[in-house]
């Protein structure tokens, strides 16, 4: 048979998965794509990345309540507790900085570990994790559907989706005890990650009873063999079941404690804030670009083509639909959120925003890459298959023999670590994507004045900041009066959060006449206790800035010049 052509079939053999010579291989296998995610991070995701700031800092503070305790966002209630008790505890030692550093290893090595233990049972041998590590990474920096991604700095998913890789591979090697750990794991650092992808798993696992009983087929076998199966098959046990919920509780607790005894107004209110105002770019489907749909396209038709060149194995064809089971809740998603704007039109709107607030499309953009990146990964093995076939038989005759396998494996390795390592520097340093956005000028300035905050105000001291404010909390150590990137997860303290914006929207087009006045800076003072201004555009002042440089100006709030 020609090797590139399509298995039509689903083969009854055993997996087929690649066998590391002991340990040793494996563990420099994970030490690589752990170094790899590491350059391509630190050259793209230099610290801290976009979301640190925001983890780190709640961190911080769950550990140290009195550090910045009037900050809005840090008085709200954690949405991923775990995260925030566990590696909380090194930012209470170490600088923001080297927090995160230590953080991203931690987290990427175990990203690392689930993704080598996913790929010996996923990919046809040891090579291929290279060469998936990479196709992975470079797909990951073009672009995704809602905004998702796995591998950038040290936060809850990023724990959470490794453990979930991990207990992917537990699972499909019927390791049923290990996989519960991890998934309950996964669900506690985060819930909507770890369930989702619970969810579905188990469709995938129970596909194959409904397909069996779709076809009808006669079961001659007796009741104890037919029970074997299906407890190798579904792990139904009561030990796995309560590994899993006594693992996943400590994160459902806190997550559950979001939704549950609040007032319905306000929950409400906070709801469509998430969906349809601060988080529509990850959970309103009509606000995704148009790009963004052609590449989600392009990954699934890709998969598909996958496929076709896939050597057939059950684990394969878990993975397969597992896959399938998050394209068809992401395509349900759009189908939820796909109507007229403002939202409030769309029919039967309540309920509709509800189910979008689960962030339906999220596993699909997690995991839709690495299954592509698997896929592409089958199709070169298939086409190198071919090739080595032929170049060994040209090899034959010349010299009429042929280089031993162990041997040509070593190089075909080494050459393939080379160039990955190559291809990865390269892929880094195409996509740069600075976290503030700022330019190299408007950063020093920005740098400056939080250092300078830091020496010369009090700790305590509360700031209004301006609407590009970035890591402030992170490099000043202050609180701030309300940030737009720093959006609480509780209704009471996000509908806050929505009316301190207003507030200071309000405020700053109603005394925008030329310049703001004592009077205007004392009501703002008396609206919001505010102890410093920090500007970037708004004013003139009528008041002397007690700092400023070429971006930014501070001014007192609380200085007698204004009462």
């Amino acid at each position: 048979m020609n090797d590139l052509s399509p298995v039509p079939q689903l083969s009854s053999c055993p997996p087929q998965t690649f066998q590391t010579s002991g340990g040793r291989e494996e563990r420099w296998l994970i030490l690589f794509v752990m170094l790899l995610v590491f350059v391509d991070a630190a050259w793209r995701w230099p610290v801290p990345s976009a979301n640190e700031p925001h983890y780190l800092t709640m961190a911080r503070h769950q550990w140290d309540p009195e550090w910045c305790d009037r900050d809005l966002f840090l008085q709200s209630t954690p949405a991923h507790s775990v995260f925030y008790r566990t590696i909380g505890l090194i930012t209470v030692w170490l600088t923001f900085d080297q927090a995160a550093w230590v953080g991203r290893l931690f987290a990427f090595a175990l990203v690392a570990w689930g993704w080598v233990r996913l790929s010996r049972i996923l990919l046809p041998d040891g090579v291929g994790v290279f060469w998936a590590t990479i196709v992975y990474l470079i797909l990951a920096s073009q672009g995704s559907f809602s905004g998702e991604w796995i591998v950038r700095g040290c936060e809850a998913k990023v724990f959470s989706y490794g453990l979930l890789l991990w207990a992917l591979s537990a699972a499909l090697s019927r390791r049923w005890i290990s996989a519960a750990l991890c998934w309950g794991l996964s669900i506690s650092f985060h819930p909507l990650v770890g369930l989702w992808s619970l969810l579905c798993y188990t469709a995938a696992e129970l596909s194959f009873v409904v397909e069996k009983f779709i076809r009808w087929e006669p079961d001659r076998r007796t009741s104890s063999e037919v029970k074997n199966e299906s407890d190798q098959r579904l792990g139904i046990s009561w030990k796995p079941l309560l590994v899993l919920v006594m693992a996943a509780l400590p994160g459902l607790l806190t997550s559950l404690a979001l939704f549950f005894g609040m007032d319905p107004k306000q929950q409400y209110q906070a709801t469509y804030i998430q969906v349809f105002y601060r988080l529509a770019h990850h959970l309103d489907p009509m606000t995704f670009p148009v790009a963004a749909y052609f590449f989600a396209g392009i990954l699934i038709v890709v998969w598909l083509c996958g496929r076709r060149w896939t050597p057939p194995t059950r684990d394969r064809d878990v993975f397969s639909r597992f896959i399938g089971v998050s394209i068809a809740i992401a395509a349900l998603g759009v189908l939820i959120g796909w109507g007229p704007r403002p939202g409030g039109e769309m029919p039967g709107f309540a309920w509709r925003m509800s189910l979008l607030k689960f962030y339906p499309f999220r596993l699909f953009d997690g995991m839709m890459p690495i299954a592509t990146a698997f896929a592409v990964v089958h199709i070169w093995h298939a086409a190198g298959r071919r090739w080595m076939a032929i170049r060994a038989s040209a090899d034959f005759r010349l010299s009429g023999t042929t280089e031993s396998r162990s041997t040509a494996r070593r190089r075909s390795t080494f050459v393939t670590a080379v160039t990955t390592v190559c291809l990865a520097l390269w892929c880094a340093s195409l996509f740069p994507s600075p976290a503030d956005r700022m330019s190299a000028e408007q950063y020093t300035a920005w740098r400056e004045a939080c250092d300078w905050i830091e020496r010369e105000t009090p700790a305590d001291a509360l700031f209004i900041t301006p609407n590009q404010s970035w890591g402030f909390k992170w490099y000043a150590q202050r609180a701030e009066y309300v940030n737009m990137k720093d959006c609480p997860q509780d209704p009471p303290h996000l509908v806050e959060w929505n009316r301190r914006l207003k507030l200071l929207a309000n405020w700053g087009k109603r005394n925008f006449s030329g310049g703001y006045t004592r009077k205007e800076l004392q009501s703002l003072q008396n609206q919001t206790s505010a102890d410093y201004l920090l500007a970037q555009h708004l004013g003139p002042m009528t008041i002397e800035p007690v700092f400023q440089n070429k971006w930014y100006r501070l001014y007192s709030l609380t200085d007698d010049k204004i009462r």
